[in-house]
């Protein structure tokens, strides 16, 4: 997105003349810029899906929440009161840059997981009573055969990589220990998910969209992935991707959360078989890099082989039942 373009969406709103523009280092899915102005930062924000409802959605619910005490960064009015703009196809919203600092994964400390913790505990707490009629449920889909397939023909796609990177490497071997590990499997059961209460929930909630200010969370950001879930999914969905199963952080992100919700160990039991199924069978983070090219990704595939959720839970259960 050129400069002159940027100026072209940016007087859909009041902030004057584009000195700057600049790419984020986080965000991987939606196109993002970082606006200078004459008024300001601001960040214009280019989704890739082409669903109004759902923009609408996050809107109501950032507006709400944000209503309530939390640090959600609302979309700005366009000089025609709307809250998106249509451009060549594509929804754009315009937000305040969020005050305060983001903090990459690998420099989080204590206090950083201790205030994720209590602040995700308050953001439950809060959604509870958001209306979640006609809002996407959160599935575990569970097709061993596709699932297969596409490993089948992801392999293929890196194998026929000229130059492969490390990353390159590092999903081959993932891949090749999933499909290990998935044809030792038998009939899978997803069912004690779906009997625990949904509600709304933030769907994307770790550091690449939390900033942070004087010790606190200054501002919680990317909420177009909101959808109902049991609350523990969205806890263990953080342990896993966030906190990578770290036991010392796991444990104080989960005491914290408990100063502001509760949770039972028979429902994290649950969720962490489901969610583990789910990340076992989807393909998601392989598909968007090599069937899309979206290489900002490439951070989120490490090395070493597939390990079962279950595995990694099983290590850090015992110390969960401590805290309870």
């Amino acid at each position: 997105m050129t400069k002159a373009e940027c100026q072209t969406l940016a007087d859909c709103w009041d902030i004057g003349k584009v000195r700057d523009v600049a790419i984020p280092e986080t965000g991987t899915i939606n196109t993002i810029r970082v606006l200078t102005t004459d008024k300001g930062r601001f960040v214009l924000r280019v989704y890739r899906h082409h669903i109004l409802e759902r923009i609408e959605t996050e809107y109501r619910i950032v507006t709400w929440v944000a209503e309530k005490g939390i640090p959600a960064v609302v979309p700005l009015a366009t000089r025609h009161g709307e809250n998106f703009v249509e451009y060549e196809g594509q929804f754009v919203t315009l937000l305040p840059f969020a005050v305060g600092k983001q903090i990459s994964r690998d420099q989080l400390q204590v206090c950083d997981v201790r205030v994720m913790g209590r602040l995700l505990g308050r953001l439950h707490c809060v959604l509870q009573a958001f209306p979640s009629e006609n809002m996407s449920r959160v599935w575990v889909k569970i097709e061993p055969t596709g699932t297969l397939e596409g490993i089948d023909r992801l392999e293929g796609v890196i194998r026929d990589i000229q130059n492969p990177q490390d990353t390159d490497e590092y999903a081959l071997r993932r891949l090749m220990s999933r499909r290990e590990w998935l044809l030792g499997r038998e009939a899978e059961d997803v069912s004690g998910l779906f009997e625990l209460p949904y509600q709304v929930v933030h769907g994307d909630f770790q550091e690449t969209n939390v900033f942070f200010d004087q010790g606190e969370i200054s501002a919680i950001i990317d909420w177009d992935r909101v959808y109902t879930a049991p609350t523990v999914w969205e806890i263990v969905r953080v342990l896993h991707l966030m906190l990578r199963f770290d036991l010392d952080y796991c444990v104080v992100f989960l005491k914290a959360y408990r100063e502001t919700h509760t949770f039972s160990m028979d429902a994290l039991d649950v969720a962490v078989h489901c969610y583990g199924l789910h990340r076992a069978y989807e393909l998601w983070l392989f598909e968007e890099i090599y069937d899309y090219g979206n290489d900002r990704l490439r951070q989120f595939v490490y090395p070493g082989e597939f390990v079962p959720i279950a595995d990694e839970w099983a290590r850090l259960r015992p110390l969960v039942l401590e805290i309870l």
